[in-house]
């Protein structure tokens, strides 16, 4: 199995609020994702959806994907912008054993500026062996109930239509930045 096919995606989760973060950790291994897709990757098709319970607001704005690249002789480090798309209320299973909970869902895709910087990246792939991915979510809060301390959150990738979204973080808890208490 050579390096690539054992890459695991991962995914963190920073419960940023303001300008502070706290990052959680996912990690998922995609046997989907090898070197001959990342190349490959549809960068116009890449989505995001962020999932938090009633009650808090997502700052899309400032929330990013971190691409981070490491190929022979060259890495990348790429922060990607996302636009909002839309949003959607629904309900979200709250850990293995807990119940659901009413949230709102916000579906974003790559800035034309993010979708180059993504080619870009996917050029330094074709240039040299891949040697490891990952993907950071930076998941912004930009508001929420008073007395709020923390939250879950979920969050979704979609790097292909037809495989379609699945999970990398599923109602983990963050803490928010005493900034977005309100």
């Amino acid at each position: 199995m050579t390096p690539i096919c054992r890459v695991v995606l991962a995914l963190l989760a920073a419960g940023l609020v303001g300008c502070g973060s706290v990052p959680v950790a996912t990690l998922m291994r995609l046997p989907t994702f090898n070197e001959g897709n990342v190349s490959f990757l549809d960068a116009n098709a890449l989505r995001v959806k962020v999932s938090l319970p009633k009650g808090f607001v997502l700052d899309v704005a400032n929330t990013r994907i971190v691409a981070k690249v490491d190929a022979t002789g060259a890495s990348s480090n790429s922060p990607l912008a996302l636009d909002y798309l839309g949003r959607a209320d629904g309900r979200r299973r709250s850990g293995l054993l807990g119940k659901d909970v009413d949230v709102t869902t916000v579906e974003m895709d790559l800035t034309d500026e993010s979708v180059k910087a993504l080619r870009e990246t996917q050029a330094l792939i074709a240039r040299g062996k891949l040697t490891g991915v990952s993907l950071k979510v930076d998941v912004n809060v930009k508001q929420s109930p008073p007395g709020a301390t923390s939250t879950q959150v979920w969050v979704d990738l979609l790097l292909s239509p037809i495989e379609g979204y699945f999970p990398l973080v599923e109602g983990a808890t963050i803490e928010l930045n005493p900034a977005t208490k309100r």
